[in-house]
């Protein structure tokens, strides 16, 4: 009977332990909270890197010649069937 008794006094023991060890982490929490509230939101990313083409084309002539005309600029976007240069065959 004793047995039983210790026994079930450990259990409660470590039972109200469990309890108040979980409890004290909870006071420790690393995080804030804040109010909700509307507003704009501005986010400022700074990064450095590399930016390549989606698709890389290569340009082919029919004829060598001379580059006489380049209707596009680094960066500029272009349209399928736009004229981007024209060669002087002579």
């Amino acid at each position: 009977m004793k047995k039983k008794y210790l026994f079930i006094g450990i259990a409660v023991l470590a039972i109200i332990l469990a309890f108040f060890l979980v409890r004290g982490r909870n006071k420790n929490n690393p995080f804030t909270t804040e109010v909700i509230k509307k507003g704009n939101l501005n986010v400022v990313i700074s990064a450095s890197g590399e930016i390549k083409a989606e698709k890389d084309i290569t340009l082919q002539f029919q004829t060598g010649g001379l580059l006489t005309w380049v209707g596009v600029k680094e960066g500029d976007k272009v349209k399928k069937g736009q004229a981007i240069a024209s060669l002087d065959s002579r």
